[in-house]
């Protein structure tokens, strides 16, 4: 393949292998990320943290904050590169996700000014762009981005980069998300047993329809009816379950709407189990 190898290699402590294949698509040197596929985006709570999201497209802006909505991110935004430099001043953010190409300063030259500033030099930048000539994708992999997201990035690459550099926390489906101070337990569902009959009846109907196809309008109109569903008889479970399905299709995450759709049993189980009523 006119590559080469080469090791370096020291008694009791290891091996480091050298491999240089010429010709590899840029992305391949980042590498499958296998583990992406145990991420849950639907389960995902980062730490409070800002996120500064640089784009002279607003389209490109509005879809990762779309895509980060219950994220517990702060999003700020900007349209060029010197626009995010002087909002970095101010605000401060972790982490910044830069366009590399735009007008009036480009994401290479955010980076760098960003650099050799002793306030901000500390904040982790991801390149995001959608194509990259040759020269380019040399200058992202010797420059000092934390990463790269090419466009139109997934859901789960996006949670996949950020779980790298912001901690966070997970919680399981079905279980409600329940603000700081609240207990679900003591949240009376108001007559449960017909909630319970219309899940396991009318709702289950619709449900079973989504296991061979899954339409992204149907499934948004079935998360809608399970929202007023969860309101009208209080059950905070039935109306989070709803607001994760909305969130998924929004975002065209269909593994995630997979799982969702999956765990309609278990979520009613919880209904019956957890949630006290009369």
């Amino acid at each position: 393949m006119g590559g080469s190898i080469e090791i370096t290699s020291e008694v009791e402590k290891g091996s480091t292998f050298h491999i240089v294949i010429p010709g590899v698509p840029y992305m391949d040197q980042f590498g499958e990320k296998i583990i992406q596929k145990t991420i849950d985006p639907s389960q995902i709570v980062f730490d409070r943290a800002t996120l500064l999201v640089v784009d002279d497209v607003e389209l490109n802006r509005e879809y990762i904050k779309d895509a980060l909505t219950d994220s517990g991110l702060i999003v700020y935004e900007a349209g060029n590169g010197l626009e995010a430099y002087k909002m970095a001043l101010k605000n401060k953010p972790d982490l910044i996700i830069t366009d590399i190409r735009m007008p009036v300063m480009s994401g290479f030259e955010l980076l760098e000014k960003l650099q050799k500033d002793k306030a901000l030099k500390h904040i982790p930048v991801i390149a995001y762009s959608a194509s990259l000539m040759q020269d380019q994708k040399d200058k992202i992999q010797e420059s000092r981005f934390a990463s790269l997201l090419m466009k139109p990035t997934t859901v789960y690459d996006l949670y996949y980069e950020l779980s790298k550099l912001l901690p966070f926390k997970t919680s399981d489906v079905g279980q409600a998300a329940v603000t700081e101070g609240s207990d679900s337990k003591n949240m009376e569902v108001i007559n449960k047993a017909e909630l319970l009959a219309l899940l396991e009846n009318k709702f289950r109907e619709t449900w079973t329809t989504f296991s061979e196809v899954q339409p992204i309008n149907e499934i948004k109109t079935f998360g809608k009816d399970l929202i007023d569903l969860g309101d009208k008889h209080q059950s905070i479970l039935i109306t989070e379950y709803g607001n994760k399905l909305i969130n998924s299709a929004n975002s065209f995450d269909v593994d995630g709407l997979l799982r969702l759709i999956r765990s309609y049993p278990e979520v009613v189980n919880n209904v019956m189990n957890t949630e006290y009523g009369e």
